[in-house]
């Protein structure tokens, strides 16, 4: 698991920095280059450590089922939000039916770095409203 992770850094990581480099900097906020592709990693790497052990499906429980939903990964985006200390960073998904699935994961900083807090699904306009407000 740890080889595949390293693989995919070394992989995603060029492609990390020409997105943030091509952003336009209205979207680049006041978070640094390098932070946003701190907690990009971050993400990826508890998308692929919360993933079955093909890694190819992220493992989520609802609160409402008796076994945990499965997601095909799609693609991160390239906005980050921030809001007193903590980040909201945005997936998509595509569910086992095929139906798309937004994913939001909110991300703090503790004294092991940043991790992934909470996983919200299909909030994504409730989730920028609220951050967006203290991000510009």
């Amino acid at each position: 698991m740890i080889v595949h992770s390293l693989k995919l850094v070394r992989n995603l990581l060029p492609g990390l920095i020409l997105v943030f480099l091509l952003m336009p900097a209205a979207l680049a906020g006041s978070i640094p280059v390098g932070k946003r592709a701190e907690l990009q990693l971050v993400l990826l790497g508890h998308i692929e450590a919360n993933s079955n052990s093909a890694g190819n499906r992220y493992r989520h429980f609802s609160g409402t089922e008796t076994a945990p939903d499965y997601y095909q990964f799609s693609k991160l985006h390239p906005v980050i939000l921030q809001r007193e200390g903590a980040y909201v960073l945005c997936a998509d998904f595509i569910s086992e039916t095929g139906a798309s699935v937004e994913m939001d994961f909110i991300l703090v900083a503790d004294r092991r770095g940043y991790q992934v807090t909470q996983v919200i699904l299909n909030s994504r306009k409730t989730i920028m409203g609220y951050f967006r407000t203290f991000s510009e």
